[in-house]
């Protein structure tokens, strides 16, 4: 902790270290302790759209004057990458699956212990280049009550293993996201949202699109 005016900006800390440095009040502020601690930890930004810290619903987005909030969780793919939640973590490859690769609810991170002991609290969707999907609730509950946006609804978000995030969709209950040509194989992926339980749960579907053709014959279009 430095006095005033020691440095520009508010705080910094080193990737994969022990060390971050606040100055003067930003000390005491829990939202900025936690990202560069964060940092420690070796996550990346948070971002959204062309924001660098534009995603809010998680500490490695902006920080704030605060002593004691907002309460709130890391994103789903800082959540995914520190491996803490990996027992309650689905992993999809959409490039070898097919049809309705997910039904069903999908938790909180505060509902972690309490839920059911084959409840999923993230969902990683594979790509076969540098950066995956990641999927989770944003329940707006206990550890992650404080959560500045999109409180109670499912996140989706891009990563590469480490690095800054990119928050791509927010989905509310009736809704759904797209993505077009999934890995370049021409095979759309949807994620929808059937409902939204409070701040526990909502229950999802992910579509993967149709089968791939191993062989010309299992997708005969009469062509030679």
């Amino acid at each position: 902790c430095l006095p005033p005016g020691t440095f520009g900006g508010i705080a910094y800390a080193y990737m994969n270290s022990w060390m971050s440095v606040y100055k003067d009040d930003w000390c005491n502020y829990v939202s900025a302790q936690l990202h560069e601690v964060g940092h420690n930890l070796n996550f990346g930004h948070a971002s959204e759209g062309t924001a660098e810290y534009g995603d809010q619903s998680g500490m490695m987005g902006f920080s704030y004057s605060q002593n004691d909030s907002p309460v709130m969780c890391f994103n789903a793919a800082k959540s995914v990458q520190s491996g803490w939640f990996s027992d309650k973590t689905v992993t999809i490859d959409p490039n070898n699956d097919a049809g309705s690769c997910y039904s069903g609810p999908l938790y909180g991170l505060d509902s972690y212990t309490s839920s059911p002991a084959d409840a999923n609290v993230l969902i990683q969707l594979l790509s076969t280049g540098t950066t995956n999907y990641h999927i989770g609730f944003n329940g707006k509950q206990g550890s992650n009550s404080g959560t500045v946006e999109h409180g109670n609804r499912v996140l989706i978000t891009t990563q590469a293993a480490t690095g800054a995030s990119l928050k791509i969709a927010n989905l509310g209950a009736g809704q759904s996201y797209t993505i077009a040509n999934y890995d370049g194989s021409g095979r759309d992926i949807t994620i929808s949202v059937t409902s939204v339980s409070g701040s526990d749960h909502a229950v999802i579907e992910i579509m993967c699109g149709p089968a791939l053709c191993s062989s010309d014959g299992q997708c005969d279009d009469n062509n030679a």
